[in-house]
């Protein structure tokens, strides 16, 4: 069993965070897609929310320009292709339940406490970015297919967003586990 536990509780202790975090989230922040408001603790912090989106959406814009000029801005956050399609950035397209279960994971994990303060907020920026590269190339791709949009955002880059989170934590681990076993030796 000590083996088992030594070649998978990091992986086991990092599944039972991520599922654990997203069940905490999902208790704290009340509000769907289409919600006028969203609660947590009760507290309406959709404007918060706004404020990222018309952000996020700032910056899609300016990085599908570099690609295209069909584009155009027809509201905060709203884009509208020529053809007629579109992308609008909700509150659920921020990046801020993925950065709060990817704190909670980094918090659970035991190596390099002192290096978490540096790695946890590096990580968040890396996670922002990466949801603006991932609402764009999905953004891009259904200029011409917008019938592929579910599939983009509900599915594929929802996982793939979840495997660049891991990515992330599995070098930080790994760091850490040959320095402890380095120091072992």
């Amino acid at each position: 069993m000590k083996d088992f536990w030594k070649t998978y509780g990091d992986i086991i202790i990092f599944m039972a965070t991520l599922f654990i975090s997203n069940w905490i989230w999902k208790g704290i922040v009340i509000g769907d897609d289409d919600s006028t408001e969203v609660l947590v603790f009760g507290h309406d912090v959709l404007p918060w929310f706004q404020v990222l989106c018309v952000h996020i959406t700032d910056d899609v814009y300016a990085l599908i320009h570099l690609f295209r000029d069909t584009i155009h801005r027809v509201g905060p956050d709203l884009m509208r292709w020529e053809n007629g399609h579109g992308t609008r950035i909700i509150w659920g397209c921020t990046p801020v339940k993925q950065i709060f279960i990817w704190t909670i994971i980094m918090l659970t994990t035991p190596y390099g406490k002192w290096h978490k303060i540096w790695y946890i907020p590096l990580g968040a920026v890396l996670l922002y970015y990466f949801n603006i590269l991932r609402i764009t190339i999905i953004t891009l791709i259904t200029e011409f297919h917008p019938e592929w949009f579910t599939f983009l955002h509900t599915y594929l880059f929802k996982y793939i967003f979840y495997g660049f989170m891991l990515l992330l934590w599995v070098a930080y681990v790994e760091w850490f586990r040959r320095q402890k076993e380095e120091k072992n030796k």
